[in-house]
């Protein structure tokens, strides 16, 4: 850090010297700082013209002029008006243009002790004046003073306080007054309280900063804004200051012991001092009633950029110091902390130098090893100031081929050519020896935990400088890599590569790698796999476009041919060290890419992937519309798993028509089932659970209600067809998950039901003598042998309900007679089932034929048992009968009244026609309906539009005729 008061950044100089015996009271200075004005105790005031030479600043004499016979008290620069405020020892306030210095009292006022111009500058200007009526009386006036030729006053506003004014400034268009107990504000609301400070009042406007200093305590200041509120540090002070000031960029201070003291207006942090012996320069007067008042006057300009102080015989001139050159000091006393300050202040002025100094600080941060500050402060520069590539120089062997032609720029000169970081090294701690210091130490804030650093540094101590320094550097490259106008790009992004590998963080590398950049392939391809980075290999020559190279690697990695070392970060770290994994997620997501990855390739990469991981090659080719033959071609002798779940992705998506897919998926499924449960005992009580009340019922379902079904018994798997996001996807098993008996029979008994193109003779010879009896059913019903499929459902299943409704959906009233046939005379030795054939007779009973029911009864069968329901069906077949006789009966009745009741309308009323529903013009034979219509003699009906065609007709024959 730097130490206090080191910086210089203003400059003192004595402008004037009293040869006479009048005294200096008062001084002002216009808004520009190029003119002085000096009240005497004579009544005289005087103009000078203040000329900055390089040696200082001179004021020279331009005019003078007797203003009273009394005193002058005070002086007050209007900057708005360009004019000047003149306060008499009697109390008077005098105004005189600048340009005459001819005075003009203002009427009416008096008792005046102290006056302040609004230093907003505008015209008109504000003018408050501070007017004792008694002694603990106080008033503050406002006037507004404006300029048209002749100055002109006008009385804005008048505030009374109770108690005395001490001083009075303004602060961004609102007065602030110091009494004895208050600080206080004044605007056109009325009067507020400020502070109430512990001493006696004093304060200092900045109005560049739109804040104000005030006193507290002896020795601090707080500084606030207009509303009181604190907006920077406080001002520590070793003692109470006589004078408070602004000054540039900084607040000035005037102290009796300490002489002149400089602060920081942002940090509130000193920055310079400047001895000045008050006690030699001044002497108090017998009108002087305090032991600390020295006689000091003082004024200084809105901006801050001149500040004069005068004593009785003496007057002078701060000057701040150029910012480039206190940077440049700064720099020199290597109090890199305090340059950065000052050019990040002056940042958002736009100065030229701000970017110069960011690069000198950073390139002498670095030669002396403080990595971290020297790019946090190259960060800030912009390219075209400060170019990525000028870091070159540090790793020469892995940039010499990048290197331009032209030089570095030498930017202030401050520091030496760059090499490589061991020499570096080697020199920093060679100059720390000669100078006599042993150890790494920082003046700096910033700096870091001290390092030892011998003449011969040790290896340690050079590994941990080549570490920090490609940490840091490639931090600074990659945020500034981005930027407009970055030149040299491959050879950076090359550097980055070897950086990152360099430090173990592959992590970042392959978050680098993974997006677009301009890495030379050729330059780090071997790097990388010494390195043990094989994984940020395959990234790199993916968004290279090679990814067959990519998808090489990553094949090598699955394989155990290549390893990826050990890392803090990185997708390998994520996937608990299982670099594999890694490599199979990037190639199938690799493989999806079809702009980038033809089929050929990809067909060629998955071999080896579905033997890594089924559940990767699942997802690539689902996701890829890839050539049918050629994945059954992979396919062919590998698990069942594989080969159905593809099949089934192809014909659900109506992805093939092809008979033989739709075939051979039907196929696989039976023998995953076969082999999943190889057989069942068709005598067991097992027969009656081998189909879940799901699968009973999907083939007499609806559309949708069979769709819901299906959804609901596919296996977990179907629903993740996509790869997911790391580091997630990096832990799922390679493996599939092996759905259950129940899932994969409700897959296939709805793929047999909803496809149209598989071959039912050829699935149904593999399913016939198998226990899965429902998918057999399903195929009879397609060849339409409802007979055998009746039989599986009610002999062999004894699903009784299933045949009946069977008979419903399929096989109607032939299927009903055949079923209830099948229960009376099961053959192959089996018991008549009659309770069944009741049961059969009950669902039916209505819709059949009672004399073929008679005959399809068995002899041997108890008429009891069939005598409800026979008596049942043939009281339903004569209630039938006289039902429909006597609708048919009154339907005639009623045709045979609406004839009657049309013939009598058109027997009785003469020339009255009547138009039915189907009524019809004779000519065109459109309904008539609603229509307008003529009915001629011969009682035949035209509409409005043919009987005007006609009529249009016969006057064109009579007219011809004529």
């Amino acid at each position: 850090m730097d130490p206090d008061g080191s910086r210089t950044a203003f400059e003192l100089s004595v402008v004037h010297q009293r040869k006479d015996s009048s005294r200096v009271t008062s001084v002002a200075v216009d808004t520009d700082g190029e003119r002085l004005y000096v009240g005497l105790d004579v009544g005289m005031l005087e103009e000078y013209k203040l000329v900055y030479v390089q040696g200082g600043v001179v004021a020279r004499v331009s005019a003078r002029r007797s203003i009273s016979k009394k005193g002058i008290k005070g002086l007050c620069h209007i900057g708005g008006v360009d004019s000047l405020g003149i306060l008499i020892e009697d109390g008077s306030l005098l105004l005189c243009d600048t340009d005459h210095l001819d005075p003009k009292p203002i009427p009416g006022l008096k008792n005046v002790i102290g006056m302040a111009a609004d230093s907003r500058g505008t015209s008109p200007c504000g003018l408050a004046v501070a007017v004792r009526l008694s002694s603990k009386k106080h008033r503050i006036d406002l006037f507004e003073v404006s300029k048209g030729g002749a100055l002109s006053v006008r009385l804005i506003m008048q505030q009374t306080l109770q108690e005395e004014v001490k001083d009075v400034t303004w602060i961004n268009g609102q007065i602030l007054v110091c009494t004895r107990q208050w600080y206080k504000s004044i605007n056109a609301n009325g009067v507020w309280d400020l502070l109430k400070p512990s001493s006696t009042p004093m304060c200092a406007a900045i109005p560049a900063a739109g804040v104000v200093a005030m006193i507290w305590e002896d020795t601090m200041a707080v500084v606030s804004d207009s509303q009181g509120r604190a907006a920077r540090p406080p001002l520590n002070l070793p003692s109470k200051p006589l004078v408070l000031s602004q000054g540039g960029m900084c607040t000035v201070a005037v102290c009796a012991d300490s002489g002149i003291l400089i602060f920081d207006q942002m940090s509130s942090k000193l920055v310079q001092c400047i001895p000045f012996q008050v006690n030699g320069l001044t002497s108090r007067t017998e009108d002087q009633q305090q032991p600390d008042d020295y006689g000091l006057s003082h004024a200084d300009t809105p901006t801050g950029s001149c500040v004069v102080l005068a004593a009785h015989r003496r007057i002078w001139v701060l000057r701040p110091v150029a910012p480039e050159s206190q940077a440049l000091q700064l720099l020199k006393s290597k109090s890199y902390s305090a340059a950065l300050d000052l050019a990040e202040q002056c940042a958002g002025e736009g100065a030229p130098w701000v970017q110069v100094c960011f690069a000198q600080a950073g390139l002498l941060l670095i030669q002396e090893l403080r990595w971290q500050l020297g790019v946090e402060a190259l960060e800030k520069c912009n390219v075209d100031v400060f170019q990525p590539w000028e870091l070159f120089p540090l790793f020469p062997e892995w940039t010499a081929k990048f290197m331009p032609e032209r030089s570095p720029k030498e930017y202030w000169g401050l520091h030496t050519e760059l090499t490589d970081i061991p020499t570096m090294v080697k020199r920093s701690a060679i100059r720390r020896q000669m100078s006599g210091d042993v150890s790494f130490t920082s003046n700096d804030s910033r700096g870091g935990a001290p390092q030892s650093v011998d003449s011969e540094p040790t290896t340690s101590g050079r590994e941990f400088h080549a570490t920090e320094a490609q940490q840091c550097i490639a931090s600074f490259l990659l945020k500034i890599r981005g930027r407009n106008g970055v030149e040299c790009l491959p050879g950076i992004d090359t550097l980055i590569v070897h950086l990152l590998a360099g430090t173990g963080d592959a992590g970042q590398l392959e978050d680098f790698l993974s997006k677009k950049q301009e890495v030379t392939v050729d330059h780090v391809r071997q790097f990388l796999l010494d390195m043990s980075r094989p994984h940020s290999l395959g990234l790199l020559l993916a968004t290279a476009g090679d990814c067959a190279g990519a998808l090489e690697v990553w094949r090598k990695i699955a394989a155990g041919e290549l390893m990826e070392g050990q890392s803090i970060s990185g997708a390998t770290l994520q996937a608990n060290g299982d670099g594999s994994k890694v490599a199979k997620y990037h190639a199938a997501k690799a493989m999806m890419d079809y702009r980038r990855v033809s089929d050929e390739l990809v067909i060629h990469h998955l071999k080896w992937l579905q033997n890594f991981s089924p559940r990767r090659f699942i997802q690539v080719v689902k996701l890829r519309s890839l050539p049918i033959p050629s994945v059954l071609g992979i396919l062919e002798g590998k698990p069942l798993g594989l080969r159905w779940r593809y099949l089934d992705h192809l014909i659900s998506l109506n992805l093939t028509e092809e008979p033989d897919h739709h075939t051979e998926h039907a196929l696989v499924l039976i023998d995953t089932v076969r082999q999943v449960q190889p057989s069942l005992d068709v005598d067991s009580a097992a027969i009656d659970d081998c189909v879940t009340t799901e699968t009973s019922s999907l083939f007499f379902q609806t559309g949708s209600q069979r769709d819901t079904l299906q959804l609901s018994g596919r296996p977990s798997l179907d629903s993740d067809p996509e790869l997911g996001e790391p580091p997630a996807c990096y832990l799922s098993p390679d493996e599939l998950s092996e759905p259950s008996v129940a899932e994969l029979r409700v897959m296939l008994q709805a793929h047999l039901i909803k496809s149209k193109f598989y071959d039912a003779i050829r699935v149904l010879r593999v399913v016939e003598g198998t226990w899965l009896y429902e998918e057999q059913v399903i195929l009879y019903c397609r060849l339409s042998d409802h007979p055998k499929a009746l039989r599986v459902l009610a002999v062999t299943l004894r699903d009784i309900n299933g045949a009946i409704r069977y008979c419903k959906k399929h096989a109607g009233h032939e299927g009903f007679l055949a079923l209830l046939e099948m229960l009376l005379r099961p053959g192959e030795g089996r018991e008549p089932m009659y309770t069944e054939a009741c049961q059969v007779l009950n669902a039916e009973s209505g819709n059949l034929d009672p004399m073929r029911v008679l005959e399809a009864l068995s002899e041997d069968m108890p008429l009891d048992l069939a005598y409800a329901t026979l008596a049942r069906m043939l009281r339903e077949r004569t209630h039938r009968k006289r039902q429909t006789r006597i609708v048919h009966q009154l339907y005639r009745s009623r045709e045979v009244l609406s004839r009657a009741e049309r013939y009598e309308l058109r027997s009785t009323i003469k020339g009255r026609a009547v138009v039915e529903t189907d009524s019809q013009c004779s000519l065109c034979h459109k309904l008539l309906g609603g229509r307008i219509f003529y009915r001629y003699p011969n009682r035949s009906l035209v509409c409005a539009s043919c009987h005007r065609d006609m009529r249009e007709r016969e006057s064109t024959r009579i007219q011809t005729q004529n």
